[in-house]
């Protein structure tokens, strides 16, 4: 059996039971039956194909199990699969064929050739049963408990994840950590994946609600990776920090400004040179400083690299690292035409921290 011909075999299979439905008047097809019914339903629509047909091959099925996919068909040199998807909802259209699919952590995954979905939906107009490839389908990945598949029945193969982003179903499933592929594409589209971990906190909260430790620590890892807080006087200077604070902290600020900016400009002393005038961040930045020193020296160079795309990392010290920092928003604002004595306190501070 190769995959063209289990392609034949499932359109069989969803031919059987629109017969058992339509010319047999099954009344297990309502909106009152289970997930569990359906998937025995399509166990049983199998097992008359693969009698009427002779085929050569077992099926396993575990009746409420979880595994993926739901129905595995043996055919001795091959393995197919076919995950069976139910809808009871009354008023869902019977023009659409979303629905979610499993992990992409694959946990509970059997390893066969191929896979197929079977979707039966039942709603006001009937029962409707359509099938795909599952590679095929899948339109996006989204956030439930965990990272899951979109399910689309009704588009074609080009317009899958799998083929937009370049990345294969085959090397996801293969991956140690398929999260950390599609973060990464996700990434390179400019765009934050948010997922659940053991690292992130799982319920969201503001900034006034956590303690003035991981402030120092969020203002301190914030400063280091977006140096645009400093230069930039764009409105979109935020951008970047604030699907960092939701991805890694769980926090969403509505007031995320007001922690760097509030209260205009502000006269700033190092030594008995005074500069006059400053815009209120650099105080921020001042009261956290020795935190700012700590980052630079202990972030993980795989963290750098995700927010500074033009690091070099060949060469990665402390000294590297605080000299980038230093070229970006001193060029920066430069190029902005903003005051010299922005740049002169910067560096100031920057030269009176005792680096190692």
């Amino acid at each position: 059996m190769n995959k063209e011909d289990f392609n034949i075999f499932v359109k069989t299979v969803v031919q059987q039971l629109l017969d058992m439905y339509e010319n047999k008047n099954d009344a297990r097809f309502s909106k009152k039956t289970s997930p569990t019914e359906f998937e025995k339903l399509v166990v049983e629509a199998s097992k008359m194909v693969i009698e009427k047909n002779g085929y050569a091959c077992s099926i396993d099925y575990v009746e409420g199990g979880h595994a993926f996919p739901d129905i595995v068909y043996n055919f001795g040199d091959s393995k197919y699969g076919i995950e069976v998807k139910s809808s009871t909802n009354a008023n869902s259209p019977d023009n659409s064929w979303t629905v979610l699919g499993n992990s992409i952590l694959g946990s509970t995954r059997i390893d066969v050739d191929d896979t197929h979905i079977v979707y039966i939906k039942v709603n006001k107009n009937g029962c409707f049963i359509n099938h795909a490839r599952y590679e095929d389908s899948v339109s996006d990945v989204v956030v439930t408990h965990s990272p899951r598949y979109k399910i689309n029945l009704a588009q074609s193969p080009e317009e899958s994840f799998f083929a937009r982003s370049g990345i294969s179903y085959k090397k996801i499933k293969e991956s140690d950590d398929p999260i950390g592929l599609v973060t990464s594409y996700f990434r390179e589209q400019g765009e934050t994946a948010w997922w659940i971990a053991e690292s992130t906190p799982a319920t969201i909260r503001t900034w006034n609600e956590i303690d003035e430790v991981t402030k120092k620590e969020i203002l301190s890892k914030a400063y280091l990776l977006f140096p645009e807080l400093i230069y930039s006087s764009g409105s979109t200077k935020y951008k970047r920090l604030a699907k960092w604070l939701v991805a890694n902290y769980s926090i969403v600020d509505s007031s995320l400004r007001d922690r760097f900016t509030a209260g205009g400009r502000i006269d700033l002393k190092i030594g008995n040179v005074e500069y006059a005038r400053l815009p209120r961040i650099y105080e921020t930045f001042r009261n956290i400083v020795e935190d700012f020193k700590k980052q630079v020296i202990e972030m993980p160079i795989e963290e750098l690299n995700k927010y500074w795309t033009a690091y070099s990392s060949e060469v990665d010290d402390c000294s590297a690292r605080i000299n980038y920092w230093l070229d970006i928003v001193n060029s920066h604002l430069a190029k902005n035409k903003q005051s010299e004595t922005e740049i002169d306190y910067l560096n100031a501070l920057i030269a009176k921290i005792n680096w190692p």
